[in-house]
C-alpha cells in the first residue's frame, strides 16, 4: 500500500505542476491526469477499507 501512496503523491504533484503551467484545468491532458489520479485514489481507499475490515473481523 505504501507504493500506491507514493504513486498517488507523485501523480498529484505532477498534476498540480502541469495545471499551473497549462493555466487551464479543462485542458485534455489535465483532465486525463486527474482521472488517472482518481482511479489510484479509489484503489487506495478500497485497499485501506479492506485492511480495516480485516482488522475488525480479527478483533
Amino acid at each position: 500500500m505504501h507504493k500506491l501512496e507514493n504513486r498517488i503523491e507523485q501523480l498529484r504533484s505532477f498534476l498540480v505542476e502541469k495545471a499551473m503551467i497549462e493555466g487551464c484545468l479543462s485542458d485534455e491532458s489535465i483532465v486525463n491526469l486527474s482521472q488517472k489520479l482518481d482511479i489510484y485514489i479509489v484503489e487506495y481507499q478500497k485497499a485501506k477499507a479492506h485492511l480495516l475490515l480485516g482488522r475488525v473481523s480479527e478483533g
